[in-house]
């Protein structure tokens, strides 16, 4: 028995010398040929899933949809009985964390926009370096306001889920009256810069809602697009279909698609259940009215909508964290290079130059003193050598004076003499 093995082709070739050898160890290829087959896969007793690989998955193209996350390696023939629940854990800690940090920069901020500067008395009783003669610099400061609105804005607004492809969550049938529409509601689609507005009626049915966002006649899906010939086409935005009594709403494009219209999203069974944190259980404490804008975090609540519909779960907290990504950024700087600042960069940098600027002019200030009080000095020098002359002129007159009245006094007592 002889074996041929080609490497780089990966495969190998039996010989034998003709006597059987190969048949008899059962090495005969058309004899041994085994048909490919896909794999089958029973869940929960219920209709047969087929795969044409044993690896099934995320990772390979080829997921089950209703073992979202799971990968299986398929072994042989047998039952394995499988548990799949929800390890919320790190997420409860990370919104915890998330939570704790918020509200100890809502609380800073709410001290510092009310604290006002130390009264007369008290400060007479600290020194003069003590942090609490500082307090009061930020009392009513407009930045900290805007902040703490956006930050509120940011915890309390109704989220727009985007998405390229979307299917109805169940089956559509009838027509929109049937499933719960009753007047006429208006449908908006939205893909980049263009949207479109549908008004969809009681009386239309699945079909009819496909075949009105499919019009080529409707100019607003339409966007104008150069072929590989150089020629206008018209080329649709988004494609409607019908997959399992399901709609099916697709962008030809990269870009997402948004809808609004509650009535209309909820006949065609498009509509969301988690719009808001609050309905995860993150919302505003009740502290001070809900002025404070402190947040508290309901964990109970969180796992109930977790395991009502983890996937928009998920979503709505990656849109709640992208948006406050971006306003953060926003804040402390607007380029990944740094090179362009946020608003409290340079709100820092703005202070940094007054405070330089006031440095500047006080030393300018301090140097017209020096020069103006040497000015003062020579002329007070001079001044007081003037005196000083003055002084001895003054002395020098009273003695020429005193010396006079002494002549004088003398030839006076000279004449009675004489007489």
């Amino acid at each position: 028995l002889s074996i041929e093995y080609e490497y780089d082709a990966n495969t190998f070739s039996l010989e034998d010398d003709g006597d059987g050898l190969i048949d008899a160890l059962g090495l005969n290829l058309e004899a041994n040929i085994t048909e490919a087959h896909n794999a089958i896969i029973s869940l929960n007793g219920e209709t047969d899933i087929q795969r044409d690989s044993n690896s099934i998955g995320e990772a390979y193209g080829n997921e089950i949809s209703n073992l979202k996350g799971v990968t299986l390696q398929l072994k042989g023939l047998g039952t394995v009985s499988l548990d799949i629940y929800q390890d919320a854990e790190k997420a409860i800690e990370a919104i915890t964390t998330f939570k704790d940090s918020y509200n100890d920069l809502m609380t800073w901020m709410n001290t510092r926009m009310t604290e006002s500067e130390v009264d007369e008395d008290t400060a007479a009783t600290i020194d003069s370096d003590d942090f609490r003669m500082r307090w009061g610099l930020l009392h009513g400061n407009s930045l900290l306001r805007n902040t703490k609105s956006t930050m509120r804005n940011l915890t309390a607004q109704s989220f727009t889920y985007s998405f390229t492809q979307n299917t109805s969550s169940e089956e559509i049938y009838g027509t929109m009256a049937n499933n719960g529409l009753r007047n006429d509601s208006t449908l908006r689609m939205r893909i980049g810069g263009t949207y479109m507005d549908l008004t969809i009626s009681p009386t239309h049915t699945l079909q009819d809602v496909v075949d009105m966002i499919n019009d080529s006649t409707n100019v607003q899906m339409y966007n104008n697009f150069y072929d590989e010939n150089g020629k206008l086409r018209e080329q649709p935005l988004i494609r409607a279909s019908v997959s399992d009594d399901k709609l099916v709403l697709a962008s030809t494009s990269s870009d997402t698609i948004t809808l609004s219209g509650t009535s209309a999203m909820k006949a065609l069974k498009l509509n969301y259940t988690y719009t808001g944190l609050f309905q995860v259980g993150l919302a505003t404490t009740s502290t001070d009215y809900g002025k404070s804008g402190e947040l508290e975090f309901d964990e109970s609540k969180f796992m109930e909508a977790l395991e009502d519909n983890a996937d928009e779960v998920q979503e709505l907290m990656l849109m709640f964290a992208n948006s406050m990504d971006t306003w953060v950024k926003s804040m402390l700087t607007s380029s990944a290079s740094g090179e362009t600042k946020g608003t409290l960069s340079r709100q820092i940098d703005d202070l940094d130059t007054q405070i330089k600027t006031i440095d500047e002019y006080l030393e300018k200030y301090q140097e017209r003193l020096d020069r103006q009080e040497e000015a003062l000095r020579t002329k007070f020098a001079a001044a007081e050598q003037n005196i000083a002359e003055l002084s001895q002129q003054a002395a020098s007159i009273a003695s020429i004076l005193n010396m006079l009245n002494n002549n004088s006094s003398s030839s006076s007592s000279s004449s009675s003499s004489a007489s």
